[in-house]
C-alpha cells in the first residue's frame, strides 16, 4: 500500500525533461599543433548534445593559465557562439606549458575538460 501511495506522489518525467538533461559532448581543440610565443591562437569548443549542435549554451568560459600561476589569478574568458562553435583567440607572451579548461552549462548539464599545451 506504502509503495502504491509514493508511486502514486512521484512525479514523473516528460520526454522534453528527460532530452533536457542528456549529457553534453565537449570538444576543445585549437588551430596549430606548435604554438609560438606572440602567435595568435584560435581556441575553439563543439557542444554537441545527442548528436546535435547546441547553440545555446548558458555559458562557456575559458580558463587559462601558466604553470605556476596561483588559482586567484588565471585568466577567464566568457564567449559567445560563431559559426557554431565557441570560440576564442588569445596571444601568449611567455614560454611554458599551459593549461586551459572550458567550462561549458548547457541545458542543465555542466561540463569543464581540461588540456595541456606548450607555447615554445
Amino acid at each position: 500500500m506504502v509503495v502504491m501511495i509514493l508511486t502514486g506522489c512521484a512525479k514523473t518525467a516528460s520526454v522534453e525533461d528527460m532530452h533536457h538533461n542528456d549529457l553534453i559532448d565537449v570538444q576543445l581543440t585549437w588551430d596549430r599543433e606548435i604554438i609560438g610565443k606572440d602567435d595568435k591562437v584560435t581556441f575553439s569548443t563543439d557542444v554537441l548534445q545527442n548528436g546535435s549542435v547546441v547553440l545555446d549554451a548558458d555559458e562557456v568560459e575559458y580558463e587559462i593559465w601558466l604553470e605556476g600561476t596561483p588559482k586567484d589569478q588565471r585568466e577567464k574568458v566568457v564567449v559567445k557562439i560563431n559559426d557554431e562553435k565557441y570560440q576564442l583567440e588569445k596571444t601568449f607572451t611567455e614560454t611554458g606549458t599551459y593549461f586551459v579548461i572550458v567550462h561549458v552549462t548547457a541545458r542543465g548539464v555542466h561540463s569543464m575538460p581540461k588540456k595541456t599545451f606548450v607555447v615554445e
